[in-house]
């Protein structure tokens, strides 16, 4: 079975960055805590939680993603904007 990010990695992309890293395993730990019993007087289990809380907090305290228009809209509406410009002067705008 192909990745995504192998076909990525593949057309240029440099392969996954710390989002992808920590989102996967984030999920890694979910699903190994999925199978243990945890315990709420089990020290061990406090400590994880106690560990847990502080990444919570360390992340809460990152910077916001910055959310911007990328893809296939804003590159059309360039590329409308573009084909405009060069109609009214009767050239061909896709040359």
């Amino acid at each position: 079975m192909i990745k995504l990010t192998d076909i990525l990695e593949r057309i240029g992309f440099s392969g996954p960055d710390y989002n992808d890293e920590v989102g996967k395993a984030l999920s890694d730990i979910n699903e190994l805590i999925q199978t243990k019993s945890l315990s709420s007087n089990d020290p061990m289990v406090q400590e994880i939680a106690n560990k847990l809380d502080d990444v919570a907090n360390m992340v809460s305290n990152l910077p916001e993603k910055e959310r911007r228009k990328i893809g296939f809209r804003e590159g059309a509406k360039s590329l409308a904007r573009k084909w405009v410009r060069k109609n009214a002067s009767g050239a061909n705008p896709f040359n």
